[in-house]
């Protein structure tokens, strides 16, 4: 369980990624408030009670976002999306938290008011290329908002 809310944290970050664009700017914003709603970490799904339990949200704005787990801030820090289609890159730069100074990178996709990311763990440097979460290197998170 500790693994996992750590991972859905890094996910949350994840999420906050897509509003500013690199050198193409991308088509969609995902300014806003986001809830999590289900996951997979180390290959392993998890079960709905633990998002209502652990109450997982993301907010996002201009650049920048934060992370709580039952209310308490747990993570925050600044975000860029590159790409020209989805599922969109995602950088972000973790300012505060347990990974402060490190980066994560990741993909990330809206649908709907379904967003889903994928990270790699923190200061890897292999962008994850799909959504499914099945290695340890990878962790899957959507949100809704």
């Amino acid at each position: 369980m500790k693994n996992l809310a750590v991972a859905l944290v890094c996910f949350g970050l994840c999420a906050a990624l897509v509003s500013a664009g690199g050198e193409k700017k991308t088509t969609f914003k995902i300014d806003g408030a986001w809830v999590g709603v289900g996951g997979v970490s180390d290959g392993k799904k998890a079960p709905a009670e633990v998002f209502d339990k652990l109450m997982l949200n993301v907010t996002m704005n201009a650049g920048k976002y934060a992370v709580t787990i039952q209310g308490k801030e747990i993570e925050s820090g600044s975000y860029k999306v590159s790409g020209e289609k989805s599922p969109y890159n995602l950088d972000i730069d973790v300012a505060e938290g347990k990974d402060k100074g490190k980066k994560q990178i990741g993909i990330v996709q809206i649908v709907g008011d379904t967003m889903t990311v994928a990270f790699a763990k923190a200061d890897s440097k292999d962008r994850p290329k799909n959504f499914e979460g099945t290695t340890g290197e990878v962790t899957m998170l959507k949100l809704k908002k």
